[in-house]
């Protein structure tokens, strides 16, 4: 897999950068120095892609969407007869006949409800560079029922998150939710409740009408009390950028602000072992270990046995923990230390005074580390660090290592030039910067001061 981090995102003002049909395009600048825009929403080179020398010739150039709305509505739909609801999934579309479908693949939706969420029978999208959609399964869509009802939630922005929109709308939530997303083909079933947005560049397809229509929305709270009732709740593309969700969120927020004078409630969708890349761009943001499944995705699902902890998708949010009451669930306990819903194998290390599993399993306590690591992890004397038991070989393992102290990548602390210049390379159970044995060097509270005066 090609390392993000070998790829710097250049984030100014989008709106100076070419556009594609997915909006403003991004400015990327490789390891190598070569600067060039490419598509937001479609990874790889065949939307956009344009070296940053060219820019001048292109600089006027708006390319106009392509999208094109189906004229007909869910109102329209209702008006026809049961069995004249004839959707063609081939052609993503009702039609009135089939004679003209007739190798295609079609099915009769004759069910109201069903009508009503669209995300249980249209096709789903699988191309992974492009648009590919998983759908939250009912145990997670219950969750969130639960968070919303729990927390007094009444405004949902279902950002890339089509089914918790027609759960939310068809379940008695208790709450109004707008969806926003990529896929047009929405707009036929809610085009009152549907904006045809991309995450990754805050680009309203439809303009600024449909801006609009959102912050139309987000003025929607006649509660005079001091919490939040909206929330965004998003579900990106895994293999997205965080600093270009990131500027989305913030803009989105910081709107949400400027309106009600609160914080918005923020819940973000990505694996357990991006998070340093979430906290990195996010740092207000914490991991809840409540484990998220798809109804669609072969791996990421509760039936799927090739994980033995379950599925790495976890909820990233603004909320304080503390305020986050979990359903009763057999698989999570409430840990009265760290005050907070754990998962039933996550124990509570004494040592670091906290719960420190992130994939779910029971961590060991390592003294020389002086931090908890993975059931299969032991303490190699040569990285100085804790590694996998097996397949580790040091050299391999310290060229894709990113140094906690300097965060330049290639090496560990342990041939880190600073900490050997100040006689701080060898760690012996003790915090390489003050010398303490409660804690390591990545929770040293002298850390950004030592490395100022050194670097």
């Amino acid at each position: 897999m090609k390392d993000k981090e070998s790829v710097e995102v250049i984030i100014n003002d989008l709106e100076q950068n070419p556009n594609c049909i997915h909006g403003p395009t991004i400015l990327f600048l490789s390891k190598k120095g070569k600067k060039y825009f490419s598509c937001s929403a479609v990874r790889d080179k065949s939307c956009f892609y344009l070296e940053y020398e060219k820019f001048e010739r292109y600089k006027n150039e708006r390319l106009q969407s392509k999208h094109n709305f189906k004229k007909e509505t869910i109102e329209d739909l209702r008006k026809l007869n049961l069995s004249e609801r004839i959707f063609c999934a081939t052609c993503g579309e009702f039609i009135k006949s089939i004679q003209s479908h007739e190798f295609h693949s079609y099915k009769l939706i004759d069910n109201d409800l069903f009508l009503q969420q669209p995300s249980l029978f249209l096709p789903q999208l699988n191309n992974d560079k492009v648009n590919a959609q998983y759908f939250f399964d009912n145990n997670t869509l219950e969750f969130f029922k639960h968070i919303f009802n729990n927390m007094k939630l009444k405004k949902i922005i279902c950002m890339g998150t089509p089914r918790l929109h027609d759960f939310i709308r068809t379940q008695n939530c208790n709450a109004q939710s707008i969806l926003l997303d990529i896929d047009e083909r929405f707009q036929a079933f809610y085009p009152e409740e549907f904006i045809c947005y991309n995450m990754l560049n805050n680009y309203f397809i439809n303009g600024n009408v449909d801006e609009a229509r959102l912050f139309d929305f987000i003025k929607e709270d006649t509660s005079l009390d001091s919490l939040s009732h909206h929330c965004l709740i998003m579900d990106p593309p895994f293999a997205a950028r965080t600093e270009l969700l990131c500027n989305t969120i913030k803009e989105v927020a910081r709107k949400y602000f400027i309106i009600h004078k609160k914080i918005l409630p923020i819940f973000v969708i990505y694996p357990y072992f991006n998070e340093n890349h979430v906290k990195k761009v996010m740092p207000e943001m914490e991991m809840l270990e409540y484990q998220v499944t798809y109804m669609n995705h072969y791996a990421f699902n509760e039936n799927y046995k090739g994980r033995k902890e379950g599925s790495p998708i976890r909820i990233f949010t603004n909320i304080d923990q503390r305020h986050i009451k979990y359903p009763s669930l057999p698989n999570y306990r409430f840990c009265k230390f760290c005050h907070r819903f754990v998962a039933l194998n996550n124990l509570h290390c004494r040592i670091c005074k906290i719960c420190p599993s992130k994939n779910g399993a029971t961590y060991h306590h390592c003294n020389r580390c002086i931090k908890c690591v993975k059931p299969n992890y032991v303490h190699c004397e040569e990285c100085d660090r804790c590694v996998q038991k097996t397949e580790h070989e040091c050299k391999t393992y310290q060229i894709h290592q990113e140094c906690w102290y300097c965060f330049e990548k290639g090496h560990v602390e342990k041939y880190c030039k600073f900490m050997k210049k100040h006689q701080r390379s060898n760690s012996n159970g003790f915090c390489r910067i003050c010398k303490d044995k409660r804690h390591n060097l990545i929770t040293c509270p002298s850390k950004n001061i030592f490395r100022k005066a050194i670097c």
